[in-house]
C-alpha cells in the first residue's frame, strides 16, 4: 500500500460511523473527568506521569530554581507535593517520575542525582546516599526497571551533545556491571538525544531518540543494548537503527509488543507529520505494518506517547490540530497491522475537549479500560495549568436498532434515531441503584435521566424525552452501577 492511498483511508475513516468503543472523561474523577492545577506562567514543564500501586498519581516538573512534585490520588483530590529541591536546574525538561512496585518511586533531580521517594512524597533514606545517587552530570528523561530492580536511565550528558545511559541496583549503587561504572556515554554522530528507554523480556534494552549529523540529516534513532552496556550488533547495524522516514525525523515514544516487535511514535517532515513505526526483532522494518512498517498521521503532527493494548492494538496519543491554529491533544487507536481501528473513539479518533495545550504529553495505562494523561496548557488566565484527564475505555459499546432482541447485557434502546422520546429497556438479574445519563461523545453530561435509583430485579422501562433544543447528533446513553459503566449505548438524534 503506497503513503498516498494511506493517507486517504485514514482521513475517510474520520467519517465513519459504525459501532464504536467509546471514550469518555471519567466523571467519578476529579470535576467531570478533568483536573487543573494552577502553575506559575511558564514555571512548569509537565513531562513525566506515573500511576503508583494505590493508585495515585504522580506528576513531576519544573520551577526556576527548583523541582517540583505534585502528588493527587485516584480520585483527583491532591494530597500535596514535595518539597521543591533547590539546585542550579536548567531550564528544560528536567524531571521524570517513576512509579515501583512496591509504591515508592523515583524523580531525578536536573543533572545531579536520582532520588527515591516514600509513598507520601517524603525522601527515602534507604537509597543510595541519604536518599539519591550521583548522575554524574546526565539528565535522565526515561526509566526502566528490570524484574530484578536494576534501574536504567536514559537522557543527555550536561554541556554536551552526546546521551547517555545509567543503571543503578535496586538500592542506588551504581551497577558496575554495566559498562564498567554504571554509565554508557554514546556519541555516535555530531548529536544524540535520547528520549525513551524500555527493556524486553530477555534483559536486553530499547533507547529511542534521533541524531544529528553533520550535513543536517537528522534520522530517528533505536538502540539496543545488552545489560553489560554493550551494543547488540545482532540488531540493525551494529546495534543501532536510523531511519528518517520521509525526511528529518525524532522519536518519542516506544513500545515493546508480545511478539518482540518494537514500536516507535514521534514525526517526520515535510510534510510535518505524527508518525509510528514498527520494527521486527532483528531492527528490521515490519512489512506487515501500514506502508512498509511506518503509519503516517496527517491529522497529527507529533506522536507524543503511545501504549500497546492487551489485544496488540496500538493506543497513541498525539499534538494535532482539533480547530484552526489551536493544537491539542486527540487519541487514536491501530490496528495491529498498522489501520485506524474504527470501532475507537469516531472513526478512530478522540479529540480532547480542553484546548489549547502545548506539548510534552504523557499517557498511562490504569486497568484494562482507564487512561490517564497530562499535559500543560496556556489558557486565558495569569496561570499556566496543569492538566490531567482520566479517560474510560468502554468495550462494550453498540447502536442497537429498532425490534433487536435483547443482548447479552440485556439492553435494548428503540426508536434509533430518536426524534422526541427514547424508550430503554433492560433486564437485572439482582436489585441494583443505578444512574441513567445521557452525555455527548466527549463524555460530557447532558442530561441525569436517573441518579442513584434502586431498580429492582426483572425487566425494567424507562421512557426519556429528549429536548428539542438537543442538536441532530450521535449521542450516549449510559447505565452505571456502583460507580462502574455496566452497559453504554450509541444513539443519534434525528
Amino acid at each position: 500500500m503506497n503513503k498516498h492511498n494511506m493517507l486517504i483511508i485514514m482521513l475517510l475513516g474520520l467519517f465513519s460511523f459504525s459501532e464504536a468503543q467509546v471514550v469518555r472523561r471519567d466523571s467519578s474523577f476529579s470535576e467531570d473527568g478533568s483536573l487543573m492545577t494552577n502553575i506559575s506562567s511558564g514555571a512548569m514543564y509537565s513531562y513525566s506521569m506515573d500511576v503508583l500501586p494505590n493508585g495515585n498519581i504522580v506528576v513531576g516538573g519544573h520551577q526556576p530554581l527548583t523541582l517540583k512534585v505534585n502528588i493527587y490520588n485516584s480520585n483527583g483530590d491532591s494530597i500535596g507535593t514535595n518539597e521543591p529541591i533547590p539546585g542550579n536546574v536548567w531550564m528544560g525538561v528536567t524531571s521524570v517520575v517513576k512509579a515501583l512496585p512496591d509504591g515508592k518511586f523515583l524523580c531525578n533531580h536536573g543533572y545531579s542525582e536520582l532520588c527515591r521517594y516514600l509513598p507520601d512524597g517524603t525522601l527515602d533514606t534507604t537509597f543510595g546516599t541519604n536518599a539519591c545517587a550521583p548522575l554524574h552530570g546526565v539528565e535522565i528523561v526515561d526509566i526502566a526497571i528490570s524484574p530484578n530492580g536494576t534501574i536504567y536511565g536514559a537522557g543527555r550528558m550536561e554541556g554536551s551533545d552526546s546521551s547517555a545511559v545509567v543503571a543503578f541496583l535496586e538500592n542506588g549503587v551504581p551497577d558496575s556491571s554495566f559498562s564498567g561504572a554504571g554509565i554508557l556515554r554514546y556519541l555516535e554522530s555530531g548529536i544524540e538525544f535520547f528520549y525513551c528507554i524500555e527493556l524486553q523480556s530477555d534483559g536486553r534494552l530499547l533507547v529511542s531518540g534521533f541524531s544529528f549529523f553533520e550535513h543536517k540529516v537528522r534520522p530517528a534513532s533505536l538502540l539496543r543494548i545488552y545489560p553489560n552496556g554493550q551494543l547488540d550488533s545482532t540488531f540493525g547495524v551494529n546495534g543501532r537503527v536510523l531511519d528518517s522516514f520521509t525526511g528529518i525525523s525524532e522519536s518519542y515514544a516506544l513500545g515493546v509488543q508480545q511478539d518482540q516487535k518494537i514500536v516507535m511514535g514521534g514525526y517526520t517532515l515535510p510534510p510535518y507529520m505524527a508518525s509510528v513505526a514498527r520494527y521486527l526483532p532483528n531492527g528490521e522494518r515490519d512489512p506487515a505494518f501500514g506502508d512498509n512498517g511506518v503509519v503516517y498521521l496527517p491529522i497529527g503532527s507529533e506522536v507524543l506517547d503511545l501504549t500497546i493494548r492487551p489485544d496488540g492494538k496500538l493506543l497513541l496519543l498525539i499534538l494535532g490540530a482539533v480547530q484552526s491554529n489551536i493544537s491539542g491533544a486527540i487519541m487514536v487507536q491501530l490496528n495491529p497491522d498498522g489501520s485506524i481501528d474504527q470501532t475507537f473513539g469516531t472513526g478512530g479518533f478522540f479529540y480532547s475537549t480542553i484546548t489549547p495545550v502545548q506539548a510534552p504529553f504523557t499517557m498511562v495505562e490504569v486497568g484494562s479500560n482507564k487512561i490517564i494523561t497530562a499535559t500543560s496548557s496556556r489558557l486565558p488566565s495569569s496561570y499556566d495549568k496543569l492538566i490531567i484527564q482520566q479517560f474510560i475505555l468502554d468495550f462494550n459499546v453498540g447502536v442497537l436498532q429498532p425490534n433487536n432482541t435483547l443482548d447479552e447485557a440485556q439492553v435494548l434502546l428503540y426508536p434509533n434515531p430518536v426524534s422526541q422520546n427514547i424508550q430503554l429497556q433492560f433486564e437485572l438479574q439482582t436489585p441494583e441503584i443505578l444512574d441513567i445519563q445521557l452525555m455527548d461523545l466527549s463524555g460530557k453530561i447532558l442530561q441525569t435521566v436517573h441518579q442513584h435509583q434502586r431498580f429492582e430485579a426483572g425487566k425494567q422501562e424507562v421512557s426519556i424525552p429528549v429536548s428539542d433544543a438537543l442538536p441532530a447528533g450521535t449521542y450516549l446513553l449510559t447505565i452505571a452501577g456502583q460507580g462502574k459503566v455496566m452497559r453504554s449505548v450509541r444513539w443519534v438524534k434525528g
